[in-house]
């Protein structure tokens, strides 16, 4: 199922639509590539998110804003290709680097033609901090989940260094900015209640992102944050005036944290 929705001129559009058609090819194949080669990387905010979706066989699970896909695959290899994954992605050229295997919907997140009650599960991965409109997420979220399905959110808060590194040097260095709205801390708890969620919890957690060496971490960010901008040695000041950096016996940890919501459907 591939499948693309269009708006009519009376809904909103929302600041995360204008900058998804300002990612170019070039962009968004540094970040695939980066995923590709470096997939350890982010594992464990990913795996937040997967165990949190309390996931089970024949599942249809909903991921949306799918980027490359990168949740979507976390998710197929925890249920051994036991599931009917759809990914929503806004932006055209992502869209079109998400693999055949998944169903793809190419759609703004603040309105999505898909029926009421199409899924048990759904799961975002760092998707919606460049949303103006978040309400309207939450509700469509709700809107689609069948009665007992789970919402799990992973996203950047506010006043958090991660928050910091990217509307401070990311938002220098990439050159279409960064500008992200990220969630106050309460925020996503506010907003899946207001939506219609029960049973809804939030918890921000921290972790490491992990490298073999402060080369590959310093190629990897600035690939995966588009700071084409900024020189090698631009990225590693950066990421070490804002970031935890670490040595370890495994080679180097960059620390990271995400606000994580999980939402039930009654």
């Amino acid at each position: 199922m591939t499948k693309n929705t269009g708006h009519s001129s009376d809904i909103k559009v929302d600041a995360f639509d204008k900058r998804a058609q300002k990612l170019s090819k070039d962009r968004i194949s540094l970040y695939n590539d980066a995923s590709e080669h470096y997939p350890y990387v982010r594992e464990k905010e990913r795996q937040i998110v997967v165990d949190q979706l309390r996931l089970s066989p024949n599942q249809d699970i909903c991921d949306a804003g799918a980027g490359g896909a990168y949740l979507s695959e976390g998710i197929e290899k925890a249920l051994n290709g036991k599931c009917n994954i759809t990914c929503i992605e806004n932006s055209r050229n992502y869209f079109d680097t998400i693999p055949a295997r998944y169903n793809k919907f190419l759609s703004s997140l603040n309105r999505i033609e898909l029926p009421d009650s199409s899924f048990d599960r759904i799961g975002v991965l760092a998707g919606l901090h460049h949303m103006e409109y978040k309400a309207d997420f939450f509700g469509e979220a709700y809107r689609m989940l069948r009665t007992s399905g789970r919402l799990v959110v992973a996203d950047v808060q506010s006043d958090t260094p991660p928050a910091y590194f990217l509307n401070g040097p990311v938002d220098k260095f990439n050159p279409i900015g960064h500008d992200g709205r990220f969630f106050d801390k309460g925020e996503m708890s506010d907003l899946c209640r207001a939506a219609g969620f029960s049973q809804v919890g939030e918890m921000l957690c921290q972790f490491d992102w992990e490298f073999p060496d402060r080369q590959t971490m310093v190629e990897y960010c600035k690939a995966l944050f588009g700071m084409a901008r900024a020189s090698l040695d631009e990225v590693e000041a950066a990421v070490n005036e804002y970031l935890e950096v670490y040595n370890t016996t495994q080679g180097v940890a960059l620390g990271w944290s995400l606000v994580t919501v999980c939402a039930d459907k009654a």
